[in-house]
């Protein structure tokens, strides 16, 4: 796993600080990249708002650095891969634990 705490994407008052670039085996035959963001709002808390089904009382789930960490399933920058986003945790531990749960093995 290689870190990147170096690389930071900014749209509209949100950035996307990239912390670590990874590969990981697909079915024993091709490698796949992995990269974990570090962002400063909780994307699904804002997808469930856009959509107006906030449960009463829901707030976002943010670090005490204001940020969470997600996992991005491509070797592009964040704004262009969000779609294919899971949420990681609110630390890089969590985060790699939780794609490593995801694929199975070890990044």
């Amino acid at each position: 796993m290689e870190e990147q705490n170096l690389e930071t994407e900014y749209k509209g008052g949100v950035y996307a600080r990239r912390v670590l670039r990874g590969m990981w085996l697909n079915d024993q035959a091709a490698w796949r990249p992995v990269q974990f963001f570090a962002i400063n709002y909780d994307y699904w808390y804002e997808i469930t708002k856009a959509d107006g089904d906030l449960e009463e009382g829901e707030q976002p789930k943010l670090n005490e650095n204001g940020e969470q960490y997600v996992i991005a399933w491509t070797d592009c920058g964040y704004f262009d891969s969000y779609t294919q986003l899971r949420f990681g945790g609110l630390t890089v531990k969590s985060a790699i634990e939780s794609a490593e749960e995801v694929v199975g093995q070890k990044i």
